[in-house]
């Protein structure tokens, strides 16, 4: 994603969705026991590392769905959950597959 080296990413499995969620959420397919997924990319320096932020951004609007996104100097680490479920959901790994794309 954005031409930054990904040094990390710690995927994680997927699982069905507990019947308990509340109804907002039945319409994502699945979550996972774990609390989020985390990339990190490293760039050639903070400006690329910003304007990769700025990319994230403007896909997590379309999506209306906020990763929390960490930043120094040349490396961007986004860890992506549904804060309201508390776990991975279908909407993270779509905002995921974005990112991968910019």
């Amino acid at each position: 994603g954005g031409n930054g080296k990904l040094v990390r990413f710690e995927g994680v499995p997927i699982s069905p969705v507990p019947s308990t969620l509340d109804t907002e959420f039945k319409s994502v397919s699945s979550v996972s026991n774990l609390g989020s997924l985390n990339p990190e990319f490293i760039f050639a320096n903070f400006s690329d590392a910003m304007a990769f932020m700025v990319q994230i951004g403007i896909e997590a609007e379309k999506l209306d769905h906020h990763p929390t996104i960490n930043n120094t100097y040349n490396r961007v680490e986004i860890y992506l959950s549904t804060h309201d479920v508390g776990a991975i959901t279908k909407l993270d790994i779509k905002l995921a597959d974005n990112i991968d794309n910019l």
